[in-house]
């Protein structure tokens, strides 16, 4: 090979290293690019991310690139990059990682569970999604699962772009299969052609005969990164023949030898330095002490091809993953201290310019005690509330002295991401440890506020705690403020209406002079939970309002998904406003996706399923019930509510005995009264439907006494009250009690309320169906059309569903023609006694009342006593008691 000589007598290297363009293998991408999904897989130094960048440039549609560094390699490196990545247009992602992060962390789907929250950031975004160096995740199988999950549910919208040198847990073999995606761009698309080394000798202004470039392309077998290195060093065919025949790692090894030792000393300091950098930014370089860091990495940049200026980012460089592995190996040799001490430096200055996490583990890395203490202390809870868990676990594992934490900060820490995880009993415990370590008034104040949050999570009630926090003058005043606001709404459900009406007004004005808006936004959404709680509703939809907005501007989506469902759950309760009952509930349950917090998914997806089974809508509710069930919703109270939509859609189906049972021991331990008269009045009407004429007079009788026990209820208002007794009135005409039904409508005023006047009707016009035929039941299809205008489709449906089947059922019955005599045997046989039993009670011989059990099997069409009791009651040709 022959090189030009400069003219300081040096030899000229090429000056800066421009990969050339290489038209064949972007046109290759831009064939796959047809497809939806493109890969391009193949091992270290093929030139993907050259090739990727180059494809890009010639994109015009929006691009989103997403370059994987060192902290990417865990689930949540992986998402906090993304998100970071996707911030011009998802700024609200960042924001919710964490929340996001822990509560999918422990499933065993967390990275769909992740990919559901990332989808409501981005479900508007039309373009490409570029994702560079993903085998930095390779060991964590729920990153492929999170990119597998928003592939699938970016269809129609988002291109996506993956280069790594394999396919980890990419569903590959789908993705062909439903032509999602080409076959993948490999090392044979990448490597290099006889011509591509010609263009690239020239580039590097090399003299070399066409018989030595040949030779080089076969022994290197067209891999780039090595035909770079060794025209850029002048190597000869002949200098690799004796490594070639050994691994391509050894081709590379030997190549890169040869670059370092022609490096002067001070330049092989500086890779030894940027080697330990995620990244090389010149600005962390000037705070270790290299003061012309520009200079000397634009002056390394004319001599090598393993650094390249960052593809966004001015003054940000990257080393080749290949030769920062030669230089870390070579740091190695120089033993354990002195890598110790340059990591040490190395994340001092990183800590300097902000990057925390890398700092938190480069200390971890270097054995810093000191330093991981001191960053602990600072940033530690700091850096877990903006989603940097996977750098301190190592700092913390770090910390452990004889397999202990004794650092308190730490201990809290600890204490922290066992919350996370659902071990809140360890939570507790460590956090109070950690207190009991802590001197500074404010940090310990800090602390007590998250176990207050904790213990309340855990139904207990750490009033106490709140009232210490609260008088201790020694802590901050935006703290007390929080205090109080949390200890206004225990006093509150505490039954201590006076000091807690004190707590909260303290807590209202200390939030008005706050310069803090997140601080501001959790006072006032606390008070204004509890002013709802308390009965007042113009007050609290007032804060509400106020928080919601301060929430949504400040990014904290999973407080203002909770102000959405408290204003829903007002607007439902206190003024019977159903399409602005659906209207929040709606807004909520979009901010929870956003949110990615399950348990906000989950009350909002109830709220909103409330919504849509008033307003009659059998698909919707179908749709969220399975949400839910992909939720892994399990807690008991949250059941119950999904248990009363569940049971509205399967009466409207006719399964009323389903839909009893659904609800049957559960209507009347549902908190607020309000929730108690609906839901039992809708049960009576289950009951009454499915032939339990003894169970609905019951519970009528029960709905009725709640109702007179708490006439000025505030959460019952008079809409609630009107359907409640409407309902009592359906069931009670149901079960043939005409004139009970007839009684319970007199007690609804209508007070000029069009909803209320629509409801009696349509519920008057079921009773008078029951009566005989001059009721045409069809005509309750007009009722159900009316009563979507005032979105109580889902009642309208009860009405006609019921009623439907009552007929329908007494039709049945008539025209089977049980005689009276068959009609008491099965009743005797439904109450458990035997034929002798029954035979002694009516006079009859045994041998007479077998003959009429027989007669009855024949005319139910069944095989067997137990099954003509069933079909009888289901019928309701028989009642039992």
């Amino acid at each position: 090979m022959i090189r030009p000589v400069r003219a300081d007598g040096r030899i000229d290297a090429g000056g800066v290293f421009t990969p050339i363009y290489r038209a064949r293998v972007v046109d290759r991408i831009a064939l796959a690019a047809e497809s939806r999904v493109v890969l391009i897989v193949a091992p270290a130094g093929y030139g993907k991310s050259t090739a990727l960048r180059q494809y890009l440039d010639g994109v015009s549609e929006h691009v989103v690139r997403y370059d994987l560094h060192s902290d990417n390699g865990s689930l949540l490196g992986f998402a906090r990059g993304f998100a970071e990545a996707i911030s011009e247009i998802a700024p609200d992602a960042r924001k919710t990682l964490v929340t996001a992060y822990d509560s999918a962390r422990e499933s065993a789907t967390a990275g769909a569970e992740l990919a559901m929250w990332m989808h409501a950031h981005i479900k508007t975004f039309k373009g490409t999604i570029a994702i560079d160096d993903l085998h930095v995740a390779e060991n964590e199988k729920q990153v492929s699962a999170f990119i597998s999950s928003l592939v699938e549910r970016t269809k129609g919208r988002v291109r996506w772009i993956v280069a790594s040198r394999s396919f980890l847990d990419l569903p590959v073999g789908s993705w062909l299969a439903y032509q999602e995606m080409d076959l993948a761009v490999d090392e044979s698309d990448l490597a290099f052609t006889a011509e591509e080394a010609r263009s690239t000798a020239r580039a590097s202004r090399v003299g070399v005969r066409d018989d030595e470039l040949e030779s080089l392309v076969a022994l290197t077998s067209g891999w780039p990164t090595a035909l770079s290195f060794a025209l850029r060093t002048s190597t000869r065919s002949l200098d690799l023949r004796n490594v070639q025949a050994v691994t391509r790692e050894m081709v590379y090894r030997y190549l890169a030898e040869q670059v370092y030792e022609g490096l002067e000393e001070a330049d092989r300091d500086l890779l030894a330095t940027c080697a330990l950098l995620p990244e090389i930014e010149i600005d962390v370089l000037e705070a270790i002490g290299y003061d012309d860091a520009l200079g000397m990495v634009e002056a390394l940049r004319h001599r090598v091809a393993f650094i390249a200026p960052h593809a966004d980012r001015t003054r940000v460089y990257r080393m080749h993953d290949l030769f920062r592995d030669f230089v870390i190996n070579r740091l190695e040799r120089e033993g354990a201290d002195a890598l110790a001490q340059r990591r040490a430096s190395v994340a001092r200055a990183l800590e300097g310019s902000g990057a925390y996490g890398a700092a938190l583990r480069i200390f971890a890395a270097a054995g810093a005690t000191a330093d991981l203490e001191r960053m602990v202390d600072l940033r530690g809870l700091q850096m877990l509330d903006e989603g940097h868990g996977d750098a301190i676990v190592p700092a913390l594992d770090a910390l452990k002295i004889d397999g202990t934490l004794q650092n308190a900060t730490a201990i809290a820490l600890r204490g922290l991401l066992e919350a996370t995880q659902g071990r809140l009993e360890e939570a507790e415990a460590l956090l109070r440890r950690a207190i009991r370590k802590t001197t500074d008034p404010e940090k310990r104040a800090q602390l007590e506020l998250r176990l207050s949050l904790i213990t309340i999570n855990r139904a207990g009630s750490p009033v106490d705690l709140l009232r210490e926090i609260e008088r201790n003058p020694r802590v901050l005043p935006d703290t007390r403020a929080e205090a109080l606001s949390l200890l206004g709404i225990l006093l509150t459900r505490g039954g201590n209406p006076d000091e807690a009406r004190d707590a909260l007004e303290r807590a209202t004005a200390a939030a008005e002079e706050t310069e803090d808006a997140k601080v501001r936004a959790r006072i006032l959404q606390r008070v204004g939970v509890a002013a709802s709680e308390r009965g007042e509703p113009e007050l609290a939809m007032s804060l509400m309002k106020v928080a919601t907005d301060l929430a949504l501007r400040e990014g904290m989506l999973s407080l203002a998904c909770r102000s959405y469902i408290v204003q829903a759950n007002i607007v439902s309760t206190y003024f019977a406003d159903r399409a602005k009952h659906l209207w929040y509930s709606q807004q909520g349950h979009v901010v929870a996706a956003k949110s990615g917090d399950k348990t906000d998914m989950q009350l909002s997806a109830l709220y909103l399923l409330n919504a849509e089974a008033r307003r009659g809508n059998p698909e919707r509710v179908l749709a969220l019930e399975r949400l839910l069930g992909d939720l892994g919703m399990n807690d008991a109270f949250r059941l119950k509510y999904a248990a009363a939509s569940r049971a509205m859609r399967r009466a409207w189906e006719g399964s009323f005995g389903e839909a009893y049972r659904l609800v049957c021991d559960l209507w009347w331990v549902v908190p607020a009264v309000h929730n108690q008269v609906l839901s039992g009045s809708e049960c009576a009407v289950y009951a009454a439907a499915d032939g339990r004429t003894t169970d609905c007079a019951a519970i009528v009788a029960r709905v009725l006494s709640i109702l007179e026990e708490n006439p000025d209820d505030p959460t019952v208002s008079s809409f609630s009250r009107a359907s409640s007794l409407l309902f009592c009135a359906l069931a009670e005409a149901l079960s043939g009690r005409q004139a009970s039904a007839q009684k319970i409508v007199k007690r609804v005023d209508p007070a000029g309320d069009p909803a209320t006047e629509c409801l009696s009707e349509a519920v008057s016009r079921g009773i008078r169906a029951l009566k005989g035929p001059s009721v045409d039941a069809g005509s309750l299809l007009e009722d159900v059309e009316l009563l979507r205008n005032f979105g109580l489709g889902g009642a309208g449906l009860l009405i006609q569903a019921a009623v439907t089947k009552v007929l329908a059922d007494g039709a049945a019955g008539e025209n089977l023609t049980l005689t009276r005599a068959e009609i008491a045997v099965l009743r005797g046989l439904a109450l458990g006694r035997s034929p002798k039993e029954i035979a002694a009670e009516s006079g009859r011989s045994v041998y007479t009342v077998q003959t009429h059990i027989q007669n009855a099997i024949e005319k139910l069409g069944c095989h067997g006593r137990q099954e003509a009791i069933l079909t009888a009651r289901r019928m309701g040709v028989v009642e039992f008691p």
